[in-house]
């Protein structure tokens, strides 16, 4: 993922989700924002799930900021820049050499930090990469534990039932009953068609771990490579993927985080890429 050096001197990757009301005022790095009936004008607040669904109130997640977890003094930076939510990566932003030392520094920096109004989450490595129970023992570990968990490359129900199985083992060896909100991450071709049973399996899961199902991430630069597909800065060869992503989260009753932009050359050519996706996916004829 392509990171953006600012003035401030830290590290930024930021995303856009689907959320009632959204500002560009210093946003460097975004994800291009589907189009959806709610109105941009809508006051910024929390919001419930869609009517008839389970009631869940959301918390606003206009922007993500990826920090990686092992650079103390990026996650320091943090509480001056006033992001609705911060993701500590263990993942992509950390090399494998590294990850030991990312574990220990998130843990810290979950005590130390005084993050503010700014949610606070982890993401930790895939479940597959055989990395992901170490990452929830460390984190688990702090006094003061993240509100959310962002889990990676989400392919399977069988990926799920063993996350869960491990959150529950990790949860039980300390004091706390905490219940984080799970952003999943689709990252590819086996992840997309496998998608409603696995959103289907994590509500399941939900009932009986301490987790609930609040986001539906879309990770485009690994989902491209996936299918062997040349990015563009329009973004079409994605764009079957990314409707699934939001109608799936519509029918499940959860916020749809879009895409990293990483063609960027500053706010105004942000912007046309925001208006740009807006018109094309509300209407691509």
């Amino acid at each position: 993922m392509m990171s953006l050096m600012l003035s401030a001197g830290i590290s930024r990757s930021w995303f856009i989700s689907r959320s009632p009301s959204f500002c560009l005022r210093n946003v460097p790095l975004v994800r291009v924002l589907f189009q959806t009936s709610v109105r941009l004008s809508t006051p910024l607040r929390s919001y419930c799930s869609a009517p008839g669904q389970h009631s869940i109130i959301f918390r606003p997640r206009r922007a993500l900021l990826f920090v990686a977890g092992n650079d103390e003094r990026k996650i320091c930076k943090i509480p001056t820049l006033d992001a609705d939510c911060v993701v500590m990566d263990c993942e992509d932003a950390v090399a494998p050499s590294k990850k030991d030392e990312a574990r220990k520094t998130v843990t810290r920096m979950l005590d130390e930090v005084d993050f503010g109004r700014t949610e606070c989450a982890v993401r930790i490595n895939s479940v597959d990469s055989g990395l992901a129970d170490d990452d929830l023992l460390a984190i688990l570990q702090a006094k003061n534990l993240p509100s959310a968990i962002v889990l990676p490359k989400v392919e399977s129900v069988e990926e799920m039932q063993t996350f869960a199985a491990n959150l529950n083992t990790a949860v039980a060896e300390i004091e706390v009953n905490p219940t984080f909100d799970l952003f999943a991450i689709l990252e590819s071709a086996k992840g997309l068609m496998n998608l409603q049973p696995i959103l289907q399996e994590i509500v399941s899961l939900s009932d009986m771990s301490p987790f609930r199902l609040a986001a539906l991430a879309f990770g485009s630069e690994d989902f491209a490579a996936d299918i062997g597909a040349s990015r563009t800065s329009e973004a079409t060869e994605l764009l079957y993927a990314r409707q699934m992503v939001v109608l799936a989260a519509k029918a499940f009753g959860l916020q749809a985080i879009d895409y990293a932009s990483v063609d960027f050359k500053g706010r105004w050519q942000i912007m046309i890429l925001l208006h740009n996706s807006c018109v094309r996916n509300t209407n691509p004829w």
